[in-house]
């Protein structure tokens, strides 16, 4: 969406459908959530997050600065 980074929290609901036998699959309801994340997409104002990390940094005491 932004950069070309992966989205996330994102979910949709799918309501007012019905299975067939024939006709439903797992790449059907696959594309129902592609179509709606695509319909709903630029209506969101996405947000770009920066990566956030705990670093430990373990050093020698006689490396260090005193």
């Amino acid at each position: 969406m932004i950069a070309g980074y992966p989205c996330v929290d994102f979910s949709a609901e799918c309501y007012d459908g019905s299975y067939h036998d024939v006709d439903s699959n797992e790449m059907s309801f696959k594309m129902a959530g592609i179509l709606a994340w695509r319909n709903v997409a630029p209506k969101c104002r996405p947000v770009l997050l920066e990566p956030l990390m705990d670093v430990t940094v373990w050093t020698p005491d006689d490396t260090l600065a005193t």
